[in-house]
């Protein structure tokens, strides 16, 4: 007579319990509470790890989304992982903590870890020609009875860095939102405008912006109109004394202008989205539309540094930064 068994876990299943075992063996219990769901069937995540203060109240300081693999003596030797498309789209387009990696030998007694951030989900992405990519556990991020427990302060560092990244990102977001906008309502509307006494200095100051953004500080026009082949200036009012204008992308292949005049229920529609530029006591353009366009280069370079997409490391935007700078001073300077 046959006996009826029920299924039995599968030898990975087991794998990954042991793994996630060693880790909470490893882990500090005093500072890191574990919400891991051994046998999760949730996708790209087994569960939470929060980081505790140090203090009497041991609060949560830090949450992360973690993802817990075996590490076999191949990927031990190597100090890597094969990761899925699937776990780096979702580090990089869906989730809303920091993610952690952690890779665990149970027969060793070891782990290591590693920030899947943005940044490197993106290039292993971009990498990537197969279903997965090798990701590297760097070594100072080894985790064993025998080290310290340094890891815990690195980890509210990345949490605090991590979740101003994802909100800078989202404000990213809604900067390309309002160009956008600017671009669907303005290329649909306005015509050649009739230059007034100050035309050549709309011309001036429209060349200049143009030049900047395409040859010194093409990695911030690629921020802002990553489409763009020039940027055009829409004109609401201009005269000496004062100036109101706004600037759309013109798009590769386009045909729109340049230097077009704007209806001021325009400025109504734009002024919602706060993409109307007004100076009601001059016109710096007509004052000096060389500097002005600096001016305006520079605005935009701030805002790139305020939302965290670059750092002071990328070299070549430091370069455009400083001589650009340098430029448009010696520039006021010498007229």
């Amino acid at each position: 007579m046959t006996k009826n068994r029920a299924a039995g876990y599968s030898p990975t299943d087991r794998a990954e319990e042991r793994s996630v075992r060693t880790l909470e063996v490893l882990l500090d219990d005093n500072r890191i509470k574990l919400l891991f769901n051994k046998n999760s069937t949730i996708p790209n995540t087994d569960g939470l790890l929060q980081v505790l203060d140090n203090a009497l109240t041991f609060s949560p300081v830090a949450i992360f989304d973690v993802q817990i693999k075996s590490l076999g003596d191949s990927d031990l030797k190597r100090r890597g992982y094969n990761v899925s498309r699937e776990l780096l789209s979702y580090a990089r387009d869906v989730a809303t903590n920091p993610v952690l990696l952690f890779g665990v030998n149970a027969d060793k007694n070891i782990a290591f870890w590693v920030h899947l951030d943005k940044a490197l989900a993106k290039s292993k992405l971009e990498e990537m020609s197969g279903g997965s990519i090798t990701v590297r556990f760097p070594d100072a991020n080894e985790i064993s009875s025998a080290n310290s427990k340094d890891y815990l302060d690195v980890w509210v560092k990345i949490h605090s860095k991590d979740i101003k990244a994802l909100q800078l990102f989202d404000e990213r977001e809604i900067e390309l939102e309002k160009t956008r906008a600017v671009s669907a309502i303005v290329n649909r509307v306005g015509a050649a405008i009739q230059l007034p006494g100050d035309g050549r200095k709309l011309q001036e100051f429209s060349d200049a912006l143009n030049d900047l953004y395409n040859r010194e500080f093409l990695s911030v026009k690629k921020i802002f109109y990553p489409d763009a082949w020039k940027i055009g200036l829409g004109i609401f009012d201009s005269e000496e004394t004062h100036l109101r204008y706004t600037l759309y992308p013109v798009s590769y292949g386009s045909t729109d202008l340049t230097i077009k005049k704007l209806d001021q229920h325009i400025a109504l529609d734009l002024q919602g989205i706060d993409f109307v530029r007004s100076h009601f006591s001059a016109n710096p353009i007509y004052e000096s539309p060389k500097s002005y366009a600096y001016q305006c280069v520079a605005e935009e370079v701030k805002k790139t540094l305020e939302l965290g997409i670059y750092k002071f490391s990328n070299e070549l935007l430091c370069r455009e930064i400083i001589f650009g700078t340098i430029e448009s001073d010696l520039n006021g300077i010498l007229g």
